[in-house]
């Protein structure tokens, strides 16, 4: 062993740890040597006895004959996590993690006097080790002898370690399973297939004294993390931006110098003090033991301590919530089991209690306690439900140990069934049977069997971030709930429960103490409530739960319940705390208010340079925590895995809104603090951010790989707005423009309807059109990955370090120690120089773009904000989204082309930034208006079928553009075109929609209004009959009214333009398919009864077959125009009332002129047609003709006489003008 390494630890469990081997470190070579006593590190594999033999010999010789000690940092830092709960961490580099597993596991189970602590092991894949083939295992045994990895002693000992030990082994993508349980020790291997979201799963499980292993395989040391490939990586690269930058990893790696309980080890138990803290950690361990003696122990923990003592004395005697309390190990969980207590007292079935916390806070343990509590008050049926069954078992553990202290027997009052399914864990509970009263039920249900639910008298709810909103939303009955889950992100829906769920059921809820949020009050509170619960006779109201059910009313109350306290670890965990501020799980706090609230207008926006941001800067951690804290704050889709993807994806950039400053942003910035620090700097030395803007480059995709992934049935990650319409519209010639999606826009929540977005979004389409920048292009810093980018030049300034590192590298251990154990901060902030984190968009040049494009969940506002933006709307999902049930909406609007209003220097620019010129503005606009109306065209028809439950008023503005529909934007819209030979109007569009005729309305071809449907209309609009009567030609109407076909006559002139209540009526009636009753109970129509529904209804048929007539009218005196012209006689019109209409309109049959599509004379008819036989409209002609002329005989004084005469005459005169005709 050389001499100036550390001191270590044999690589291999032996029988005993009895050896001594002492060296110096190398940071401290005059330091005295670390020793420790032998019976501190006693293997746990000595202490065990052969079966009737006597114990084993205190020592042995290991394989090779000589034994090695631990540096006394690693059990110090363990022995101390254990002591105050806390737990701690440990980043091994190498390939010998197995061996060091063994150890460390054992050492943990050593100072928890204990040998079963159980373990979580997390890889990307099985590892061998885990395959049933035991020919595989021993194949691979060998191979690794072979090569040097393991020895026979070692790989013995790993295999009984798999056998003694309880492991369960999980997948990173089933990481959600463990939720809910809590492990002593979790081993996550193949660090390159490690999320935010998989991070922040496994840690959490980790009970205090516990520890956290990171294997990290095939690195020879930290600097590779930084140029480490991660499997997420190939979802960030996109068709033109392949150059990925791992900052995340930097900033993970540089974190771990705020991390109090973190080492970083080698194969041989080396320990690397990378930083301050694991190169001082006994000097700071010795320092933190004699404060914490001092302060936490009696302040602290002992004042909580006795608080939590003195309320289980007070509630010892309450028979029915005492022995409950008396499991509680903190105050914020007695204070929710005994508002639950208090709720299943009531029997009130309409509440909802929703209970939010931290991750180890012991939320499934107070809803275990809780169930307890209403199955001793008599509630028969309860149900459980989770993402899976191994979510719940913490629950169900506490179901039966509550039951245990209220007097229940297992096998006797109850009894638990088990899982024999293989595919979940051993002993998993799925029910509790109890047959002491009376028979009841605790039954675990999964989410998807919600139909299950109706017989539920109280439903439990846990982990329900995890479970896709719809699934949560019809879990809700008239029943008691509750509800349970984390806020924190990632989870499977992030924070669409708190942030969609919660708050609606919140504004909702009556206003009162039901929904004023719980677990603030004093003991005397708890005391006072406990008596509250226990007064009666135990098992609440006389009333039974079904009728409760049924008088319950039908809006639900809201009971918020919040635990803040930590169980599973002691409290001020260091691991917690640099979890948090690593992945920033804390932004769902309040952002910071700024101090001033400037006007809008004078407000700029800033580039904000990601190099910066993630470098791990004092005033870049205060920024990025800002940041974040806008975006939870405004979003119910964020997790931590959207920092990786802000850190590392290529072509996304962020953009900051700030007010206005006395200073540049930049030099505040960089004038924020020192160097590392984790972002403790004030927030106040940046500028007040009040909107940020998070937007990536798409496009430019070429034709051959459009058609190769689209022939394939695939499509990446990236690129989301191109892949998209290309496949829903076959235009290929978009995909090949380059553009820009905005991922996510956010307001401070304080001033939000302020006009910051829409300031933000306007200098954002200025700077990409190309007129904010106005300097020199030489060595200008140009968003994106180009050769100019300040991307780009942080990665050559790092490689050049790196091969510079490389050459000056000595093969000598002693500089490579040296070299590692200099600070991993100093080493990647110091050693360069920061670019300034906000810049100007005057200093950045744009990169080229012809389109900007949003995609989000469709929802009213939000639809509203964007297309008051100038966005259109061409794509919206058919199926909705499981998680948040909202369809996906796609809207675009095009971007100015750079140079086109921004003189010479923006079309310098433009040249740069792209010289082949790939937006094609051109392309872009007429992809534009003929997707949108192609989106118009099908949305109408899929509004009955995939859209009937949309929103009636989101459905109408999508489908209506109220700036398309004023006067003046109508007639800037409008083309008329006329015939040339006699100048008659013949044709008329409105941007690019042509109008319609009264023979594209008319016929008695398919998908036309017939003329008995038209007379049945019109006898509507007179009031002559009912609406039941006429609604078979609504739909029709209504799609003729929302294709935009009947917004001008084909003259020019007015067309229909109804009003916005008029339009949602006839939207929900003809194309919804709604009845008047379903649109009264609506959210559209909240407050508005049936009648005034109907009477918009039938103001807004009135206005279409007034329009119709109107066409009939101009149809008519065009015939009649184009018939003088060419020698012929003007047909009377066919709608005519009076005895002789039916004999008149067999004589215009025999004049027929026929037109075009488009209005144009091709023929006409001067044959008089047969008379249809077997016509039902003529058929009904006739017979209303025969009954109008008996009651003009029947009516007139002189019937017989002059009635025959007139008839006569008409029919003589008939005669004779026939003839004239004839000859």
């Amino acid at each position: 062993m050389a001499p100036n390494s550390c001191a270590v630890w044999w690589s291999s469990v032996p029988d005993s740890y009895s050896a001594l081997y002492t060296v110096a470190l190398p940071d401290h070579p005059t330091d005295p040597i670390y020793t420790s006593p032998i019976s501190d590190f006693e293997s746990p594999m000595s202490s065990r006895r052969a079966p009737g033999g006597p114990p084993a010999a205190p020592s042995s010789t290991l394989a090779g004959g000589t034994r090695r000690r631990i540096d006394d940092r690693i059990p110090t830092l363990i022995d101390d996590a254990v002591r105050r709960r806390h737990r701690c961490l440990f980043l091994h580099i190498g390939d010998k993690g197995k061996d060091q597993i063994v150890n460390l596991h054992a050492m943990v189970s050593r100072a928890q006097h204990s040998a079963k602590v159980n373990v979580l092991w997390c890889m990307k894949s099985d590892p061998v080790f885990t395959s049933v083939s035991k020919k595989k295992l021993e194949r691979q045994g060998e191979l690794e002898v072979k090569s040097g990895v393991a020895t026979e002693t070692s790989k013995e000992t790993f295999e009984t370690f798999l056998q003694q030990t309880e492991i369960r082994f999980c997948h990173y993508a089933e990481s959600h399973k463990i939720l809910g349980q809590t492990f002593g020790m979790a081993v996550l291997q193949d660090f390159e297939a490690l999320t935010p979201n998989i991070l922040a799963r496994t840690v959490e499980t980790v009970a205090g004294g516990g520890m956290v292993i990171l294997l990290l395989r095939s690195l020879q040391s930290l600097k590779q993390i930084h140029t480490l490939v991660m499997d997420v990586h190939s979802r960030y690269r996109t068709a033109a931006h392949k150059n990925v930058v791992p900052r995340f990893n930097e900033r993970f790696l540089l974190s771990l110098c705020d991390c109090e309980s973190a080492l970083v080890i080698d194969d041989d138990l080396h320990v690397m003090p990378v930083t301050s803290n694991m190169r001082d950690l006994l000097a700071k361990a010795k320092r933190r033991r004699a404060a914490e003696d001092a302060t936490l122990r009696l302040e602290g923990r002992q004042l909580a301590e006795a608080q939590l003592t003195e309320t289980k004395k007070k509630l010892k005697d309450a028979a029915e919530i005492g022995p409950l309390v008396s499991i509680c190990q903190t105050m914020d969980q007695v204070k929710v089991v005994l508002a639950m207590a208090r709720v299943l007292h009531d029997n009130a079935l309409n509440v909802t209690c929703a209970l939010t916390a931290a991750r180890g806070r012991g939320k499934s343990a107070a809803l275990g306690l809780a169930v307890a509590s209403a199955i001793h008050n008599g509630y028969s049926n309860i149900f459980v439900t989770a993402p899976t069954p191994e979510n719940v078992q913490t629950l169900f553990q506490f179901v039966v140990r509550g039951l245990t202290e209220l007097g229940y027997k297992e096998r006797r009052d109850f009894e638990t069934m088990v899982s024999s399914n293989p595919d979940y864990a051993k002993n998993t509970i799925l029910r509790v049977n109890i047959f002491k009263q009376h028979r009841q039920t605790v039954q675990f249900i999964a989410a998807d069997d919600s139909n299950k639910f109706a017989q539920a008298e109280l439903l439990v709810i846990d982990e329900a971030a995890a479970i896709p909103l719809p699934l949560v939303q019809k879990m809700l009955g008239n029943y008691l709930v509750f509800i349970s889950s984390t806020v924190s992100g990632y989870e499977g829906t992030g924070r669409a429960l708190s942030m969609k769920l919660i708050a609606d059921m919140r504004r909702r809820a009556q206003q009162g103490s039901s929904s004023a949020p719980s677990g603030d009050g004093t003991v005397d509170d708890v005391a006072a409530a406990c008596l509250t619960v226990n007064t009666g006779s135990g098992k609440g109201s006389d009333a039974s739960p079904a009728a409760l059910a049924a008088a319950s009313s039908s809006r639900r109350s809201l009971k918020e319940l919040q635990m803040t306290d930590p169980i599973r670890y002691g409290p001020d965990d260091p691991l917690e705390a640099w979890l948090t501020r690593v992945l920033w799980l804390v932004a769902t706090q309040a952002a910071h208010v700024p101090k001033a609230f400037p006007h809008h207008s004078s407000c700029e926006l800033y580039y904000v340079d990601r190099d910066a941001l993630f470098s791990y800067h004092a005033a870049a951690e205060s920024l990025l925590q800002q940041l974040v804290s806008l975006f939870v704050a405004a979003h119910y889709k964020n997790q931590p895995n959207d920092l990786q993807l802000l850190s590392d994806a290529p072509a996304h950039h962020i953009f900051a809104l700030c007010g206005p400053q006395s200073t540049p942003p930049a030099v505040a910035a960089a004038d924020g603090g020192a160097s590392g620090g984790g972002g403790h700097s004030s927030p106040h030395s940046l500028p007040d951010i009040f909107c940020v803007v998070h937007l990536c480059e798409e496009g430019s995709i070429g034709s051959d790989a459009l058609e190769s992934q689209l022939g394939h049935g695939s499509r990446p990650s990236g690129d989301l707005i191109p892949y998209t319409l290309a496949q829903q519209y076959l235009n290929k010639r978009f995909a090949d423009c380059a553009g820009l999606r905005i991922v996510r826009i956010a307001t401070h929540p304080e001033y939000q309807r302020g006009g910051y977005g829409t300031r933000a979004l306007q200098l954002l389409l200025d700077f990409f059109g190309g007129k904010m920048y106005n300097g020199s292009l030489q060595g200008a810093p140009m968003i994106g990955n180009g050769p100019s980018s300040p991307s780009s030049r942080q990665n050559e300034s790092a490689t050049a370090q790196r091969d510079n590192d490389d050459d000056d590298e000595n093969d000598t251990e002693e500089g490579d120690r040296e070299r590692q154990s200099n600070s991993a901060q100093s080493a990647a902030v110091s050693s360069r120089k920061l670019p300034a984190l906000l810049q100007p968009l005057t200093s950045v040049a744009p990169c080229a773009a012809a389109y900007v494009g949003v995609s989000f969940g469709l929802n009213l506002e939000l639809f509203n904000f964007w297309k008051k933006n100038g966005f259109h709307c061409v794509y919206v999902r058919q199926s909705p989204s499981d998680v948040t049930a909202e369809h996906s909406c796609i809207m675009l609007r095009g971007v100015p082309p750079l140079g086109g209003d921004g003189g010479g220097s923006s079309s310098a620019v433009a040249h740069a930034a792209d010289p082949q010129n790939p937006t094609r503005n051109g392309v872009v606009e007429a992809s534009l208006s003929t997707m949108r109306t192609e989106f118009q065209r099908r949305f109408v028809s899929l509004l009955p079928l995939c859209f009937r439950q949309m929103r009636v008023d989101l459905a109408l503005s999508c489908l209506v553009d109220v700036a398309d529909v004023q006067p003046r934007r109508l007639a800037e819209l409008t083309k008329v075109s006329a015939c040339s030979a006699t100048g008659a109007t013949i044709a008329c569009a409105v941007n690019g929609v042509p109008q319609a005729t009264f023979r594209d309305l008319v016929g008695n071809e398919p998908g036309l209004l017939n003329p008995s449907a038209l007379k049945r209309l019109k006898l509507f609009s007179t009031n002559f009959v009912d609406a039941g009567l006429v609604l078979d030609a609504i739909p029709l109407l209504a799609a003729t009214y929302f294709g935009r076909r009947v917004l001008k006559c084909p003259d020019g002139t007015d067309g229909v333009t109804l009003t916005h209540a008029q339009a949602a009526v006839l939207l929900g009636i003809g194309l919804q398919c709604y009845s008047f009753e379903q649109l009264a109970s609506s959210t559209t129509f909240a407050g508005v009864v049936v009648a005034q529904l109907k009477a918009f209804f039938h103001k807004a048929v009135c206005r279409l077959v007034e329009h119709i007539g109107k066409l009939e009218k101009l149809a008519l005196s065009d015939r009649g125009s184009l018939g003088g012209a060419a020698g012929l006689r003007s047909p009377r019109p066919s709608n005519l009332e009076g005895p002789d209409h039916a004999v008149e309109e067999e004589d215009t049959a025999a004049e027929e002129v026929r037109f075009d599509h488009e209005g144009n004379v091709i023929g006409m008819t001067l044959a008089r047609p047969a008379a249809p036989t077997n016509s039902t409209d003529a058929a009904v002609t006739a017979l209303l003709a025969d009954s109008k002329r008996a009651a003009f005989s029947a009516g007139s004084p002189q019937s017989s006489k002059g009635g025959g005469g007139r008839r006569g005459g008409g029919s003589a005169g008939g005669g004779g003008e026939s003839r004239k005709r004839h000859r």
